[in-house]
């Protein structure tokens, strides 16, 4: 099984930008020509948060737009740029997002690789959270399936990224979220965004990576207190490639190409 990720797509209402980003809507539009083109074509793509910039109801449209041209099934979980409730409005029609107000947690079974989606968004705050109650419906969630191989997917880095000024937003319960996973050792790989770079390390015994964004990449001054800064680079898209042999995850990011 082959999936996609896409993260930080940051679209906005036409016409705007900010910090030399461009237009974020062209920079997601051309990554997900580039996956159309690859061979094999992934079985599914995941999307890691921030799909907008402001969470107003008119980005997502647009999110939702372009990924509907993705030749593959789309999934999609928010991060702290992100509101939930235009999130769900627009990709509720999808079938996979639960209904109410809460968090935006789902678990997809249709492949060999099950995925489940985690929301870690602390609204009103930039960094990650896992409450107890979205830690107990994640614990009884791979539960359920202990048997099969999971990719959990979420925002936001379940470790320190050595990135000072992202580290610094904090990850609350994730000490506690350590312990679910440690009980969880089917869950193979776990992906996220948020940083707009790759970095790679584990949560309770579970190898863990960032992916790049689709729109421009953060400066990554590592364990260094410097000023948050980002740079115009060209997209990136991360391929996650199961190995049912091995029974792990060769994972790989890609520069989305020129045309």
């Amino acid at each position: 099984m082959l999936i996609a990720q896409l993260t930080d797509t940051h679209v906005m209402l036409p016409g705007t930008s900010r910090f030399f980003m461009g237009d974020t809507f062209a920079h997601l539009r051309r990554a997900v020509a580039f996956i159309n083109r690859l061979a094999p074509a992934p079985d599914a793509a995941v999307v890691t948060g921030d799909l907008a910039d402001t969470g107003n109801p008119q980005e997502y449209e647009r999110v939702r737009a372009a990924l509907l041209a993705l030749r593959c099934p789309a999934y999609v979980i928010p991060g702290n740029h992100d509101r939930r409730s235009a999130l769900r409005a627009a990709f509720e029609p999808d079938g996979y997002l639960p209904r109410g107000d809460g968090p935006l947690h789902y678990a997809v079974d249709r492949f060999p690789v099950r995925i489940v989606g985690f929301d870690s968004i602390r609204p009103g705050f930039s960094g990650g959270a896992a409450s107890d109650e979205s830690l107990a419906w994640l614990e009884a969630t791979l539960a359920s399936e202990a048997e099969r191989p999971t990719l959990l997917c979420m925002h936001h880095p379940p470790f320190r990224t050595g990135m000072h000024y992202m580290d610094a937003l904090g990850f609350v319960g994730l000490s506690n979220l350590g312990a679910v996973l440690a009980r969880n050792r089917h869950v193979r790989l776990i992906v996220s965004g948020h940083v707009h770079r790759t970095v790679r390390s584990e949560c309770g015994g579970i190898p863990a990576r960032t992916a790049r964004s689709t729109a421009p990449q953060v400066v990554p001054e590592l364990f260094e207190r410097r000023p948050f800064w980002i740079r115009r680079e060209r997209p990136s898209v991360t391929l996650h490639a199961w190995d049912s042999a091995a029974g792990g995850f060769v994972s790989r990011d890609l520069t989305v190409e020129r045309r």
